[in-house]
């Protein structure tokens, strides 16, 4: 831990939650709320996590989240994450405020997903011959092109004849 954690350490354990909150709001010059009050007395009232631990989630959730004031979701989502990790300690809430810049920063990977069955989908395309470069059509004999050619022409006789009928 660096000077200033050991020293956030030393001033957790030494306040009471709304103290502590007190005195982060002087010195950012700015006001406790009632609504902050409430929220400490909740966290001391379900006694999940001890007065030190709830201290460093204050200063986390003021100074490292950014919020202005403490709010409700934040407050619990980190509480519950903490007491289900076992945090005990101010040490172990600020190795706990370590692990989430970290996963903060690692880069998210999006996978994508075939919606029918939710497994992951390799689509390997392939350019037809005729797409490909240097392609060179194979070659025909006059005969092979006069046939096309006269199967086209009945093809077309034959639907003019049905478009003769139908009117």
């Amino acid at each position: 831990m660096t000077p200033q954690e050991t020293a956030l350490v030393e001033v957790a354990n030494a306040f009471t939650p709304v103290t502590f909150l007190s005195k982060l709001h002087e010195e950012k010059h700015s006001d406790l709320v009632s609504g902050e009050q409430r929220i400490v007395e909740q966290l001391l009232d379900r006694g999940k996590l001890p007065v030190p631990v709830i201290n460093i989630l204050i200063y986390y959730i003021l100074n490292d989240r950014g919020f202005s004031t403490l709010l409700q979701g934040p407050v619990d989502t980190t509480s519950n994450s903490w007491a289900e990790r076992g945090v005990k300690t101010a040490e172990e809430a600020v190795i706990q405020i370590h692990e989430w810049h970290l996963e903060k920063a690692k880069p998210k990977q999006r996978k994508s997903y075939n919606r029918a069955n939710g497994k992951r989908r390799n689509v390997k395309e392939t350019l037809p011959d005729w797409a490909k470069e240097g392609y060179e059509p194979p070659k025909q004999s006059a005969q092979e092109v006069s046939d096309r050619n006269a199967e086209f022409k009945e093809r077309l006789n034959r639907l003019k004849q049905r478009s003769k009928g139908d009117d």
